[in-house]
């Protein structure tokens, strides 16, 4: 997965989770506190998972601008295991 399409999908999973904590807010205002319980679990999760996406993305990113500025080639995938 590109880190571009990783950032892209960290920003997503963050405006989810703003809008499902948006949500708890407004049920939290028209008195319902028990039936937003299980929605700010869920909110907690998919708000930190976007913000994990971003911190990924990030360190590909720059794992990959220190890897050019060194004149390194990229890491190749591993096709199977060696045995010594």
């Amino acid at each position: 997965m590109s880190y571009w399409l990783r950032e892209l999908m960290g920003w997503v999973l963050l405006a989810i989770g703003l809008a499902v904590f948006g949500l708890v807010l407004l049920q939290l205002i028209e008195g319902m506190v028990y039936q937003t319980m299980g929605m700010i679990i869920v909110g907690i999760f998919i708000f930190r998972g976007g913000i994990h996406l971003l911190k990924v993305a990030l360190a590909a990113r720059a794992c990959d601008e220190a890897a050019a500025k060194m004149r390194v080639p990229a890491m190749p995938a591993r096709a199977g295991r060696t045995t010594v």
